[in-house]
């Protein structure tokens, strides 16, 4: 059995699926931060009759307050290392964990609010170029005011050939500045580093070695060339880790409490899911996974492989398309991630393809993006899904078809509403795979070097995949792409290789 928590801003869903299918779910109402509200859904599903039922169980151990065994249950977890598939509760005793003994992984989406960005220290490497716009340009004003920028001499070319040395001592006086104002976080962006990182890797060992215990990323980790969105991508990474770390902290010791030994994991923005540690260095790969969780739980609820989906909020709805049971991506060259500022910042991550319409006003815009949506994936079935297929005072409603909601009406009378509609992001959760990919920029000179790039490529896919969760031996290679780069120099190759797993 698998459990998926959709952590929403109104409501918290937790879904059990058995052999991939849906056995029940629960909502309830969001209070209290995503610990307290995930604590009392597993309540309420422990206390589902429709779980027991299915497992075939008698009473079980209350949650926090019944006969259970209580001396593993007030145990926080131990976290393990980078490479641990997830933060896992210590072992229950006999009975303990009740209808959860079971669980091979509980797999959580949660947006971690815009509010709770960290300040942070952010070095961009390679002066004089790429001047026209600063670190934090389009960033809003409560981010900018407490962190810390500069820019310094260094950086390659996409070719590989330094632009200029590190400015080692100018690295070294910046970090200790941010130190002295009291910043941890850190996120380093060399011109080039998706070619070479020789000179974020060095600037990292500078600013470990001025604020010791600062938490540093490094934008050739998100692999793509465009500077202004790999920096981006890095310094809101680094601004939501101390956020990410709590949040894991607080869902693992909840785990724990109830006696549940599976591991925790974070669904992916663009599909899939990481293990608690991955997540706590790279939070910003599970940012923002609401909508594709909903969009893969619409189809598996339905059947299909591929769909147009409506994912329906009390506030707003949003459309996107389903191929081979994973969201569609959006446009290369970055993404806009509302709630960092008016516009959002332009970002270098792999974000479902979406269009958004909020309701009522917004009905004629719902229909064009309906329009635009069957045009470029005609065919196709239409689900309706989300929070507003939630009957009024229904607690979970998984057994039986979602009941058309107003928004319905809106998109006419061709869509289905999959029974369980309004768990379809706690569903695509529990049904995610680990996965991870790993994007560069190689410059090969003849098809043997360009091989020997994609099985190095390849190789760090698996390794990452290991990391982010997945068991060794799950471990495979999902796809590889590598595209030639236009208008540069010939020789110049976009890789990108996605690994996938199950959970260890």
């Amino acid at each position: 059995m698998r459990l998926g928590v959709d952590a929403g801003r109104v409501a918290t869903k937790v879904a059990a699926l058995r052999d991939g299918a849906l056995v029940v779910g629960v909502s309830v109402p969001a209070r209290g931060g995503v610990a307290v509200s995930l604590r009392r859904a597993l309540t309420a599903l422990r206390e589902s009759p429709a779980l027991r039922d299915s497992l075939h169980l008698g009473d079980a151990p209350g949650l926090g307050g019944g006969p259970g065994p209580r001396g593993s249950a007030d145990r926080r977890d131990s976290r393990g290392s980078p490479g641990s598939p997830g933060v896992r509760a210590s072992a229950p005793g006999p009975g303990a964990g009740g209808p959860y003994g079971g669980a091979e992984a509980v797999v959580v989406t949660a947006d971690l609010p815009a509010g709770e960005l960290e300040p942070v220290g952010v070095l961009r490497i390679g002066a004089p170029a790429h001047a026209a716009l600063g670190p934090l340009a389009g960033w809003p004003e409560r981010v900018r005011g407490a962190s810390r920028t500069a820019v310094v001499r260094g950086g390659h070319t996409l070719t590989g050939f330094p632009l200029a040395p590190l400015d080692r001592d100018a690295v070294r006086a910046f970090a200790a500045e941010a130190g002295r104002a009291g910043l941890t976080s850190f996120a380093v962006t060399a011109a080039g580093s998706p070619t070479s990182a020789a000179h974020e890797l060095a600037a990292a060992a500078l600013i470990a070695a001025e604020v010791p215990g600062a938490r540093i990323t490094l934008s050739y980790e998100f692999g793509r060339p465009g500077l202004r969105e790999r920096e981006n991508s890095a310094v809101l990474n680094a601004a939501l880790r101390p956020a990410a770390e709590r949040l894991a902290d607080e869902a693992g010791d909840v785990l724990a409490r109830a006696g549940i030994g599976a591991p925790l994991c974070f669904a992916r923005n663009a599909g899939g899911l990481v293990g608690a540690e991955y997540y706590r260095r790279y939070p910003v790969v599970a940012h923002a996974s609401a909508a594709g969780s909903a969009l893969a739980g619409a189809v598996r609820l339905a059947g299909v492989d591929s769909a147009i989906v409506a994912d329906a909020s009390p506030r707003e709805v949003r459309l996107g398309v389903v191929e081979a049971g994973r969201p569609r991506p959006g446009p290369g060259g970055g993404a806009d991630l509302p709630g960092l500022s008016p516009g959002g910042v332009p970002l270098n991550m792999s974000l479902p393809m979406l269009r958004r319409a909020v309701l009522p006003a917004g009905r004629e815009e719902l229909l064009e993006g309906v329009a635009a949506l069957r045009r470029a994936a005609p065919g196709l079935p239409s689900l309706l899904v989300g929070g507003a297929c939630r009957k009024a005072g229904d607690a979970g409603g998984a057994d039986r078809a979602g009941e058309r909601p107003d928004v319905a009406a809106a998109l006419g009378p061709d869509w289905t509403v999959p029974a369980g509609a309004e768990l379809a992001g706690a569903v695509g959760a529990a049904a995610a795979q680990v996965s991870a990919e790993v994007e560069r920029i190689v410059y090969a000179t003849g098809r043997a070097e360009l091989e020997h790039e994609l099985a190095d490529a390849r190789d760090e896919a698996l390794a990452r995949v290991v990391s982010a969760g997945a068991a060794p031996g799950s471990a495979r290679v999902a796809s590889v792409s590598r595209n030639p780069l236009s208008y540069l120099p010939d020789g110049l190759y976009r890789v990108r290789v996605v690994a996938a797993g199950t959970t260890g």
